[in-house]
């Protein structure tokens, strides 16, 4: 499993969000530098929601036979709900839109546990500048298992 597997499975089963009465924007990207995605995504307005994907750590286990060296891969990925907002402003439309879209991201990790299973939440919201960067990271664990 690989982050573009992720941004993928997250791109095709994403239900439709609201914000203000229309469809919110949302946009799917695999991860890279917090300010640049930010910067490119949500303060030029191209989208109202940014989720990134990020793999996280990796962990490989080998068990030694005679013949077969059979292993065990597990994969931590960091799905990442950022959305920015005004400090000036009651939180409250942009909140009830960050935790829709948390909702959505764990419902299609329980639709597709293949995928990978939610291990956690958490929240890192932080104002950079004059704007309230309000962030959700969903760690989701993808295990993967050969006999060979």
């Amino acid at each position: 499993m690989t982050k573009a597997d992720i941004v993928s499975l997250l791109s095709s089963n994403l239900a439709t969000l609201t914000y203000r009465n229309r469809t919110a924007r949302v946009a799917v990207v695999a991860w890279y530098v917090p300010a640049n995605m930010q910067k490119d995504y949500l303060q030029n307005e191209k989208a109202d929601v940014l989720i990134s994907v990020k793999e996280a750590e990796s962990v490989s286990s080998r068990f030694l036979s005679t013949l077969r060296v059979p292993y065990t891969r597990k994969t931590q990925f960091e799905v990442g709900v950022w959305l920015l907002d005004s400090p000036s402003y009651a939180r409250g439309e942009k909140d009830v839109l960050r935790d829709a879209a948390v909702a959505e991201v764990q419902r299609i990790f329980k639709a597709n546990p293949t995928y990978g299973c939610e291990r956690g939440v958490r929240n890192d919201d932080h104002v950079y500048g004059k704007v309230w960067v309000l962030s959700s990271i969903v760690t989701v664990q993808s295990i993967t298992e050969s006999t060979t």
